[in-house]
């Protein structure tokens, strides 16, 4: 069934098929970081390795409505 298989690594450009808290890992300029993520978003891309950053969800939302609340940037490479 959809949704029962943990979430794989994405990337820019991957649509979210799962709300939640997303680690965004970069190539080599920054520390990881945590990212909300609302299902049906795409991923970005950073500013600063571009296509190399990735993204792990590491807590799910069972509600888009949790997420809408949160601060989301809209490049994952602008810093905290």
């Amino acid at each position: 069934m959809e949704g029962d298989e943990p979430e794989k690594e994405r990337q820019p450009g991957d649509t979210c098929t799962q709300s939640g808290v997303y680690l965004v890992t970069h190539l080599a300029h920054r520390a990881p970081h945590k990212l909300a993520v609302k299902k049906g978003d795409v991923f970005p891309r950073c500013n600063g390795c571009a296509d190399a950053v990735r993204f792990h969800l590491i807590k799910q939302s069972g509600s888009d409505e949790k997420i809408r609340g949160k601060q989301r940037r809209r490049s994952a490479g602008q810093s905290s």
